[in-house]
């Protein structure tokens, strides 16, 4: 599957696949992917990671030295990455789930409630990455109501276009007032 990149109102996004890569290589293409949309947004910077609990640079969520909100979602070998201005967005996250996944597995998660259905799942995973704490937040908590995560939040959130056979959501937060 070759790369894709679109917009979505202020958040750019593309995805790729990763093929056979080990996780090493997967990393790569992340990055490459991340790098590609730092530059759409005609910035430049190095990509990292940071691990908010740990503080460690191996793994966590991705940073640039560079004013540009980012987000890694993986559903097996394809690599979906977001990245926005944070002049325009004080976070944003990104979750892609293969549209066949089965549900049943989250309804631990939420009971005695219902589960989500999958894209429902893919907006809770992208607030939740946009939040940053990830799953460290019980994702029974989220409230989504149409288009707005109203708990954490507020976050904007919305399933779009993806590549076939795949659900990607994304979470974008408004930025700090100046």
């Amino acid at each position: 599957m070759p790369e894709r990149l679109l917009s979505h109102g202020r958040v750019l996004i593309a995805w790729a696949d990763a093929g056979t890569a080990d996780p090493s290589g997967r990393r790569g293409v992340a990055d490459a992917l991340l790098a590609k949309l730092v530059a759409a947004l005609g910035e430049s910077g190095t990509i990292g990671r940071l691990c908010p609990t740990c503080g460690s640079t191996m793994h966590g969520r991705p940073v640039v030295d560079a004013p540009v909100a980012l987000s890694l979602g993986y559903a097996g070998a394809l690599v979906a990455a977001a990245a926005a201005r944070t002049a325009e967005a004080a976070s944003v996250g990104i979750d892609i789930e293969p549209d066949d996944r089965e549900v049943g597995d989250l309804r631990a998660l939420f009971a005695p409630r219902d589960a989500p259905d999958l894209a429902g799942w893919t907006r809770i995973e992208a607030v939740l990455k946009a939040d940053g704490r990830g799953i460290r937040l019980d994702p029974s908590r989220v409230v989504i109501e149409g288009a707005q995560a109203t708990h954490p939040g507020p976050f904007e959130v919305a399933t779009i276009d993806g590549p076939a056979g795949h659900i990607i959501s994304v979470a974008v937060a408004a930025p700090a007032p100046r």
